[in-house]
């Protein structure tokens, strides 16, 4: 009868002794059959499967989510099978427990007919096998008594033949005996109450020492915030050596910027608000191969239209002084970055003044459609005071703190591939570029960024705990969104410790990766124990951007390279025997690092590679797979760096694959 057990239930009750196991089983069969024992059983089994599905579910997931890493988005799949077996153990669970109800049920009712039903209502004696009147009456023999019993009780009253009879077993004359004394009532009574008790107070006790742990990270988390002063702190000292700090501040002139830009058209300065196909307008205006960069296969060719907006744009933008107004801005020594934001906003989102990271995209983004229209019309002095400008704007971004680095090194790729692509049109434009390219500065170091991101990341974790209500219960808030932006949801958000401690490894682990290069800076990842929140809010997001600041910094040094390869041809007649000999004229400043195999750029003026391709010098880098393949297969413009396939490396010059491919 019962699922997990030797024993039957009808062998609980010493009455059925001595009756056979066919009777007992016909007995137990007749007595579940009435339709109230049918609804208890199937509600019983409902419940405590459901029941016991959502507890054993629980504690599954909450092995999961303990037993694997929190930062794993995805599992192997000997983990989901695992994951399978562990949800399949937890339904057998489940069902062995509604069956263990259901046998509960059983053991009830069988207990209520032999102990209560089966028995004389004045002396008590058993009426187990006595016949049965078709009213269902039993006479005592007791007592003479007539009581009527369950009908169930016909199955033990016929053998198994059948037949009528009458075997009371020795425990017949038992007297019934109340189900627990006055003591033992008492005794239920006392543990009850306390365990009411126990179960107000203990919850009670729970919520306040959560509470007070909420309050005292609060405390906590308001005097570790880093506030404005650790960025002030911070930008003061990228500043370099010798820039006065109360020297005019570039930032102090981008509403000056904005206000012009905002006279043309105010979408233009919106941080939002451009529609994705006019917004290409400005990098695609010329169709040259930067504006390849960007565009999907699926997005159509430019539109006269949009050709004509865009034109029309800059030279309105032009008229009303914007680009004065940035090469003003740009020429200011000092970039200390304005921050004034108060408690009540993270520093993600709160920097009160200066523009957004959106806003300096945007003006990048037009600045590079000055450079396109200078090129149609041939204005090189116009291409290379854009070209300036841009990459001074590009420079001020890099440390923008939080997606600053990201978009910086995204435009100074759009900003060398347009200078490249000009040099190889117009190479007696490469005299002027010259001049811009070597007054250009590197983007800062990576390290710096860092620094930035981590203090962001500091910040807006400590204000998120700066107010317990933000994080009580771990809901999911407006606030936690806030901090989290668009980027990825997480399972928990955790306590101010464990968060500042995924936060200090993750960043110190990534400024390590980042000095040991580009490979180890790819194969480093986030720490997943600890919270989910700083793993997944603030560091995997920068990382991507990181691993792409490596070829960036490659692409401006090979483009540098390049312009001043021409420049060394104008003023001398010819190329140069090898790269130290630009190093010599003054034209770059040191060799150009390939970051792929930590080697200078390869360059040669002579040779089969010169040959083959019917060129007067190859430069090239051996591309992501850290191999020279001779420059066989060829990635160069309107490809990034990052995106060359094994096989093939990345030339600085534009040429073609020498197998067709």
């Amino acid at each position: 009868m019962r699922l997990l057990t030797r024993n039957k239930i009808y062998r609980a009750f010493p009455e059925l002794d001595d009756y056979p196991a066919q009777t007992c089983e016909r007995f137990v069969a007749a007595a579940r059959q009435s339709l109230a024992v049918k609804l208890a059983i199937f509600a019983a089994m409902l419940g405590a499967f459901l029941t016991g599905s959502a507890f054993f579910g629980f504690l599954i997931g909450r092995f999961v989510e303990w037993y694997y890493p929190l930062g794993s988005d995805r599992l192997t799949t000997p983990q989901s099978l695992f994951v399978v077996f562990l949800a399949g153990l937890a339904l057998v669970l489940a069902a062995s427990l509604a069956y263990w109800a259901r046998d509960l049920i059983i053991w009830r009712r069988v207990r209520y007919i032999v102990h209560d039903r089966g028995r004389c209502r004045e002396c008590f004696y058993t009426l187990i096998g006595l016949s049965i009147s078709p009213d269902l009456g039993v006479i005592c023999p007791e007592c003479g008594h007539v009581t009527k019993v369950d009908q169930s009780l016909h199955e033990l009253v016929l053998d198994e033949h059948g037949r009528a009879h009458f075997k009371p077993s020795d425990h017949a004359a038992i007297e019934l005996r109340p189900w627990l004394t006055p003591q033992q009532w008492r005794r239920v009574a006392r543990w009850s109450l306390r365990g009411l008790v126990a179960m107000i107070a203990i919850p009670l006790l729970l919520a306040g020492v959560y509470e007070g742990v909420l309050r005292w990270q609060a405390r906590a988390a308001a005097a570790a915030r880093p506030g404005p002063q650790a960025f002030v702190k911070f930008f003061q000292a990228t500043q370099g050596v010798g820039v006065d700090p109360q020297a005019p501040n570039a930032w102090d002139a981008w509403p000056e910027v904005l206000r012009k830009v905002n006279e043309v058209d105010p979408n233009l300065g919106s941080p939002n608000s451009w529609n994705n196909q006019w917004y290409r307008a400005f990098l695609e205006l010329g169709d040259f191969g930067v504006a390849q960069l960007w565009r999907r296969p699926s997005d159509p060719p430019q539109s006269p239209e949009q050709r004509e907006w865009a034109i029309n744009i800059l030279d309105a933008l032009g008229r009303a002084g914007m680009w004065t107004a940035i090469h003003e801005m740009v020429q200011r020594p000092s970039r200390v970055f304005p921050v004034k934001w108060t408690r009540d906003v993270p520093a993600s989102e709160g920097f009160e003044s200066g523009p957004n990271a959106r806003e300096l995209w945007n003006a990048c983004v037009l600045l590079n459609g000055r450079m396109n229209l200078a090129r149609i019309r041939g204005d090189a002095a116009e291409f290379v005071r854009a070209a300036g400008d841009s990459l001074e704007l590009v420079n001020m971004m890099s440390l923008y703190p939080s997606w600053g680095r990201a978009f910086a090194d995204r435009e100074a790729s759009n900003v060398w591939y347009s200078i490249q692509e000009a040099l190889v049109a117009n190479p007696s434009w490469a005299l002027q570029i010259q001049e811009v390219v070597s007054r250009s500065k590197r983007l800062p170091p990576v390290a710096d960024s860092i620094h930035a991101a981590k203090l962001v990341s500091q910040d807006s974790v400590c204000w998120l705990f700066e107010e317990p209500g933000r994080v009580r219960l771990e809901r999911w808030s407006t606030d936690v969104q806030g901090v989290l932006g668009e980027i990825k949801w997480p399972r928990r958000v955790g306590f101010l410790e464990e968060n500042d401690a995924v936060i200090e490894q993750g960043y110190t682990s990534l400024e390590q990766a980042v000095a040991q290069g580009i490979g180890a800076t790819r194969a480093w990842s986030p720490p997943g124990g600890g919270s989910h929140l700083a793993s997944t809010a603030r560091l995997p997001w920068f990382t991507r951007s990181v691993a792409g600041s490596f070829a960036a910094q490659m692409l401006q040094d090979g483009v540098a390279t390049s312009v001043a390869l021409e420049a060394y041809r104008l003023a001398r007649g010819d190329y140069p025997q090898s790269l130290n000999d630009l190093v010599d004229a003054g034209l770059i400043r040191a060799l150009p690092m390939d970051v792929y195999s930590n080697q200078p750029l390869i360059y040669e003026k002579a040779g089969p590679k010169v040959a083959a391709h019917g060129v007067a010098f190859v430069l090239y880098s051996v591309g992501p797979d850290g191999k020279d393949d001779g420059l066989v297969k060829v990635s160069n413009l309107p490809k990034n760096p990052e995106d060359t396939e094994p096989g093939f490396d990345y030339s600085f010059p534009i040429l073609k694959a020498l197998d067709g491919n």
